[in-house]
């Protein structure tokens, strides 16, 4: 699970407005931590690593990141299961794959940047497990 809370630019000072910054709030629980593909030069950043599942401990707390983003930035949340699909020898569809993809076609819509992930991951094996993403582009 991941909550996200975004706050656009315009409510934000502005000295912080000037550089077109935005921000988003979000805290992890269970799934595999979300990546930013910056839209500028650079590579994909793992907001962390998955933590606890929601629920399974009832004391537990979950500690809310900030994370700046710019316009044209996008966002991928996904569960295991996307990661996971076995190939016909076992071996999984994996992290390095998944980012492949998504840096070969970064910038086009997510829609098909959707597609060229599923598709990927079929080509890849059978899945045994749910397969969720999420993308979004900042603006």
């Amino acid at each position: 699970m991941l909550a996200v809370t975004s706050v656009p630019h315009h409510r934000r000072p502005q000295a912080q407005r000037e550089n077109s910054c935005n921000y988003f709030d979000y805290a992890l629980a269970g799934h595999p931590a979300p990546v930013v593909f910056p839209s500028s030069a650079g590579s994909a950043d793992r907001l962390g690593e998955g933590s606890a599942v929601l629920g399974l401990l009832p004391s537990r707390e979950f500690l809310s990141q900030r994370r700046e983003v710019r316009s044209g930035d996008l966002l991928l949340i996904f569960t295991d299961g996307l990661v996971e699909i076995p190939n016909s020898k076992g071996k999984e569809f994996g992290w390095s794959r998944l980012q492949t993809v998504v840096e070969r076609n970064q910038n086009r819509s997510l829609k098909e940047i959707s597609e060229a992930i599923f598709e990927e991951g079929v080509r890849s094996g059978t899945a045994t497990d749910d397969r969720t993403l999420l993308l979004i582009r900042f603006r």
